[in-house]
């Protein structure tokens, strides 16, 4: 019995399952028949939409697609229209047009004018291809868009660089200022901080595209200055352990011991001393890479400081000092070697013992300096033959002004010059004075002839520039004198002559060989000669020799030329004026200069 009625339940749980599974299948039949008429509307649809696109297409093959704008004209059928129509917004624009920069109150006004150019050809060239170009589905997007909405394209407008560069020079120049990084300086000794502040700069970039895009509309428009503010790198927070640090450097004494005549010595520095060497710089480190205020000693005046102080235990070197005879070189006087402090060691280890607030001392050492021009090096000088003689004749001279010819002489006798070296006379000349050797005799100055140390060198420096010239070395400073003085006339007549006075007026050239230059010097009676030795790749000659104008009382103009020969060909020709005042103006005692 209870297996009929097990039987019974299956059968009757079968049967609803069935049932159920009926209705189900008869309610999707039914979706299904919905879902498909819909979709069959909705294709439809969009089939004769995309059957219209492509019909417009060809519609419109050589226009613009209709609801098409630029700079808010619209695009008619007839294209020559709309391009007169934009010819004439554009002229009444650069008549009218102006773009104004606002930053608070300030303004800045940009004239249109001539300074946009606009390239209208383009523009249309661009509105017609709108929906042309791209992937497919993106020109069928942009026109199915344009059936409901119309689309306003920019004029290609281009602002003039240097018109923008200065508009935005301007507008920089009133609100831009840079960023202050946080520091710190003594005053006495006392250590201040340095607050940080902001900085502000203007984008150029979004300026100049705003700039573009307002104009592209052809809009008589304002805008904002786009600015950007800009944050300091270090703040007084990160410079707590460079100020500690600070206050070490000047807390004690620092001594600094050093061998004196093979005596140990000393000398002591005080915090009011320190103090003047310190610099807060700022660096970055690579590891870090972060800027950074770090404290250094400035190596200038720790030298300036420690020469006045202990200068006299150094010693300069000294080149071998030469003669050029026998058509060789030969050695008057063996190079030296020099000793100096080594400042750059000093600087690191002062640096150290300052950090320290015991044991301050630190040993100054001396590294042997050597000279440039030994007697091992000659060969390479390439001295090997006369190239130059300069001549002058100081006949007449009194004996103050002799002496200070033969003085001044001496001081350019075996000097020798680099190549590339700028020679300056009044540099290798030094002080003018009795301690040099120099007695008083006349000279022009100050509108006037007086007595003063050193009258009579400008013969030395006559006959340095003639050499310079006949060796073919380019003249960068040469005065005439402000009267004609006879004693410069011989070999050539007035017009070759030079003055100095230091610092300037001066006599400079440059030793444009590729070797040293040996100068020698020599008199002979009345006649002074400066003789240049090195190697000979060209020469130059004193020629046209003119006098230009002349009157009555004495003043007068002339003119030379120097010509530069080399392999026997002319290469370039100089020309050297010279105009003399009269001599009346600049009275004098008793003699010539």
């Amino acid at each position: 019995m209870w297996l009929m009625k097990a039987f019974d339940a299956l059968y009757q749980k079968i049967k609803k399952s069935t049932h159920k599974l009926k209705k189900e299948s008869k309610n999707n039949k039914k979706f299904w028949r919905n879902f498909l008429f819909v979709f069959g509307i909705i294709f439809s649809v969009f089939a004769l939409f995309i059957i219209f696109l492509i019909l417009e297409e060809f519609i419109y093959q050589n226009r613009a697609f209709p609801n098409l704008e630029v700079a808010g004209v619209k695009l008619e059928k007839n294209l020559s229209l709309s391009k007169l129509q934009l010819e004439n917004k554009i002229n009444l624009y650069k008549e009218n047009g102006y773009i104004i920069a606002n930053y608070g109150q300030r303004k800045w006004e940009l004239k249109i004018q001539k300074n946009i150019h606009f390239d209208l050809e383009n523009s249309l060239d661009k509105a017609q291809e709108y929906g042309r170009k791209g992937n497919y589905s993106e020109q069928l997007l942009k026109r199915a868009k344009l059936l409901f909405q119309a689309h306003n394209l920019n004029l290609d407008a281009k602002i003039n660089d240097s018109v923008f560069t200065a508009y935005s020079d301007s507008i920089k120049k009133e609100i831009e200022y840079p960023a202050s990084n946080a520091s710190l300086k003594f005053e006495n000794l006392n250590l201040l901080d340095i607050e940080a502040k902001k900085g502000l700069e203007i984008s150029e970039l979004e300026l100049r595209n705003t700039i573009t895009q307002e104009i592209a509309q052809l809009k008589t428009s304002s805008i904002q200055v786009p600015i950007t503010t800009i944050e300091p790198q270090i703040i007084q927070t990160d410079n707590a352990s460079v100020r500690r640090k600070a206050l070490i450097f000047i807390s004690k004494n620092i001594t600094l011991d050093y061998i004196n005549n093979h005596h140990q010595d000393e000398v002591e520095f005080q915090p009011e001393e320190i103090v003047t060497w310190i610099l807060f710089n700022e660096k970055t480190y690579p590891k870090k890479k972060k800027l950074q205020l770090v404290i250094e000693l400035d190596e200038e005046k720790l030298k300036s400081n420690i020469q006045e102080k202990i200068g006299f235990i150094e010693t300069e070197p000294e080149n071998v000092r030469l003669s050029f005879e026998n058509n060789k070189l030969n050695v008057i006087n063996a190079s030296k070697n020099g000793y100096g402090i080594n400042y750059k060691k000093l600087k690191i280890d002062l640096e150290k013992a300052l950090s320290k607030t015991e044991n301050r001392h630190v040993s100054v050492e001396l590294a042997e300096v050597l000279p440039e021009i030994t007697e091992k090096n000659l060969n390479k000088l390439g001295i090997k033959e006369k190239i130059a003689e300069g001549m002058s004749s100081f006949a007449g001279s009194s004996y103050n002004r002799s002496t200070n010819i033969r003085v001044g002489a001496e001081k350019f006798n075996g000097y020798l010059i680099k190549p590339g070296e700028e020679f300056s006379l009044n540099t290798i000349l030094g002080p003018v004075d009795a301690e040099h050797g120099f007695v008083p005799e006349l000279v022009i100055k100050e509108n006037k002839t007086v007595p003063e140390y050193g009258g009579g060198l400008c013969q030395v420096a006559t006959t340095m520039f003639r050499s310079a010239l006949l060796a073919g070395l380019p003249i960068t400073e040469r005065r005439n004198h402000a009267y004609r003085v006879t004693y410069y006339d011989w070999p050539y007549g007035p017009g070759v002559d030079a003055t100095i006075y230091s610092p300037h007026p001066d006599v400079k050239f440059i030793n444009d060989t590729n070797n040293y230059i040996l100068i020698q010097t020599r008199i002979l009676g009345t006649r002074i000669f400066f003789d240049f030795y090195g190697t000979k790749t060209k020469e130059g000659k004193i020629t046209s020799l003119q006098i230009l104008w002349q009157n009555p009382d004495r003043s007068m103009a002339t003119s030379f030329n120097r010509e530069i020969h080399q392999d026997g060909k002319l290469i370039k020709t100089d020309t050297f004026k010279s105009i003399y005042k009269s001599p009346d103006l600049y009275p004098k005692p008793t003699t010539n200069q």
